[in-house]
């Protein structure tokens, strides 16, 4: 019997816990899989091993793990595939598949672009920070900038990608460039849901002094219809060798 582990990131803030598994359930209602269950990589229960155990309990024989994450970074290439790795030694009669992140997906793209305009009129003449989580894993900043440039290509917007942790150009570093001059700066949160990291922007461009630059702020994007529209396809494509194993075997 096949069954999707859904897998947030996890937040110590109740409030993005919320929104995930809100998430999780609109995405379950269009799905025909028998078991769908959710569970986080950390600061929230439960558990991603938990998770599997509850599956195989109801009687999976086959798991697709689904994260939800925007980048292929340590979390999606190191953490999950190594708890995948132990749920095999004790489950080794399950079939196990772990679908690819968001990625820079056309869809994930134009939401970024709808985030953007929704909030000021004239984006071409802002400077656009996309805050991205960050990550000791390079392939997140390669990621961020592959995205600023498909953002700047369609759309003839000005990006500056930058982090809120991790390697590459660090947000309060960027926000302190441009606090002084009189520009509008629109900070889009290359991030899913409220969290401690959304919060953090907030409270940094709160304690910036008076100046003559414009502040916007965007919303987190896991409201966009678009995102569960990509996820979606995510979970079909891990399902699919599982199909063309059981057409072909």
């Amino acid at each position: 019997m096949q069954a999707i582990l859904y897998i947030g990131h996890g937040t110590r803030r109740a409030k993005g816990v919320a929104q995930a598994i809100r998430f999780f359930e609109h995405t379950m209602r269009y799905r025909q899989e028998a078991i769908q269950e959710i569970a986080f990589l950390e600061l929230a229960t439960p558990s991603i091993p938990e998770g599997i155990d509850t599956c195989v309990k109801k009687g999976a024989t086959a798991i697709a793990i689904v994260p939800l994450l925007l980048i292929k970074a340590s979390h999606a290439k190191a953490d999950i595939p190594a708890l995948i790795a132990e749920a095999k030694q004790r489950y080794p009669f399950i079939t196990f598949t772990q679908s690819e992140p968001l990625g820079h997906h056309p869809l994930l793209i134009e939401t970024l672009h709808t985030t953007i305009t929704k909030q000021t009129a004239l984006p071409q003449h802002a400077t656009i920070l996309l805050v991205g989580r960050g990550s000791s894993d390079d392939a997140a900043v390669v990621h961020m900038q592959q995205v600023a440039r498909q953002l700047t290509q369609r759309y003839s917007l000005h990006i500056i990608p930058c982090f809120l942790y991790g390697n590459g150009l660090r947000f309060e570093q960027a926000i302190a460039s441009l606090h002084a001059t009189s520009q509008k700066i629109v900070i889009v949160p290359y991030l899913l849901f409220a969290g401690l990291l959304s919060k953090h922007i907030t409270q940094t461009v709160a304690n910036l002094p008076p100046s003559a630059a414009t502040f916007i702020r965007c919303d987190a994007l896991g409201q966009s219809e678009n995102i569960h529209l990509v996820l979606h396809q995510r979970i079909d494509e891990a399902l699919q060798p599982l199909k063309e194993v059981s057409h072909y075997g």
